[in-house]
């Protein structure tokens, strides 16, 4: 068991710990905004490539979409064209191997594979402010007008 979190502010990070506090591993992100703003948008774990083992996912407001292993070696990053504000592993309908949902800024969906390849893209009318797993292969968006918007896999 262990415990991971990003660092924001004038450096970014993400950091691994053991249950009793002590650091494993870290990476680096670099230079962003000052605190309150928010330069690690979202995070997430997921076996990737089906190996037994979590990866570790992180959405950058730069656009940047990264894998790491879990000792936070760079696996593969990919610029999804805007700002991430959510991102969640899902597994889809098929039962296949999860799939990656990045929420943008301007109500953009997108679905990544597992290596970062572009699966599918839409959009919904709004900037999403929560996304939650429904099953079946769906996602739901709450949206900043109040609505909700359903997205299917």
């Amino acid at each position: 068991n262990e415990v991971m979190s990003e660092i924001n502010g004038s450096w970014n990070r993400v950091s691994v710990w053991d249950t009793s506090g002590a650091p494993k591993y870290d990476v680096s992100f670099g230079p962003g905004d000052r605190i309150p703003a928010l330069n690690i948008r979202d995070m997430d774990t997921a076996d990737l490539d089906g190996d037994g083992m979590p990866e570790i996912l992180v959405a950058e407001k730069s656009g940047l979409v990264v894998a790491l292993t879990g000792k936070c070696e760079r696996l593969w990053g990919v610029n999804v064209g805007g700002a991430p504000v959510l991102m969640n592993a899902v597994t889809p309908a098929d039962g296949g191997g999860p799939v990656i949902v990045v929420a943008l800024e301007d109500g953009t969906v997108k679905v990544l594979d597992g290596t970062g390849a572009l699966l599918k893209q839409g959009n919904v009318e709004g900037e999403p402010v929560c996304l939650e797993k429904l099953g079946d292969g769906r996602v739901a968006l709450a949206l900043d007008s109040g609505t909700v918007a359903v997205f299917r896999l």
